[in-house]
């Protein structure tokens, strides 16, 4: 059974790890605004379309009181 090593990180210099650590967070940081935008993007349609409803609900309540 072969172990899992690391050796190989040792040959890449620190500032290149640094580097990659950095487009990391970048990349999970540009991936998770997208995933949060995507959200509220289909809550607003949802408030939309709640709103319509609502209005029409209204109108339709006041054509039968008066």
């Amino acid at each position: 059974m072969k172990k899992f090593s690391l050796d190989w990180m040792r040959n890449i210099s620190i500032r290149t790890k640094y580097y990659g650590v950095l487009l990391l967070t970048i990349l999970l940081f540009l991936v998770s605004t997208l995933i949060v935008f995507s959200y509220l993007r289909n809550i607003n349609q949802n408030m939309l379309v709640l709103n319509r409803l609502n209005d029409e609900s209204v109108k339709l309540s006041e054509m039968f009181l008066f």
